[in-house]
């Protein structure tokens, strides 16, 4: 799956999608790796947790994530101008915070 991502521009080309998009998805592709590394991970330990029935620690890491999702994209988009590339950083380290709360 991840060379779909890091080959995204020239599959796109491959198949005649118009230059700005081609441009725009490979961008944006590359931002969604560690995304798909961190459901791996998250799903995995979020399972092991839920059979050790520790739901509430599932529950209040997704909170917590959920507001530091926020706060990170109003960070990362607004005060420093990065864009969809900073909404996507922030999903980043929100989701992995998620998963290094979940390890520990």
């Amino acid at each position: 799956m991840v060379p779909v991502f890091i080959f995204a521009t020239s599959f796109l080309r491959l198949i005649g999608e118009q230059e700005n998009i081609v441009v725009a998805s490979g961008k944006i592709s590359l931002w969604c790796i560690p995304f798909i590394y961190y459901l791996i991970f998250n799903f995995t330990i979020q399972m092991y947790l839920q059979a050790q029935l520790k739901n509430m620690i599932v529950g209040w890491l997704s909170t917590l994530a959920f507001i530091f999702h926020i706060i990170f994209s109003w960070i990362f988009v607004f005060k420093l101008n990065w864009g969809i590339n900073g909404a996507l950083g922030a999903m980043n380290v929100a989701s992995w915070a998620t998963v290094i709360g979940q390890f520990v």
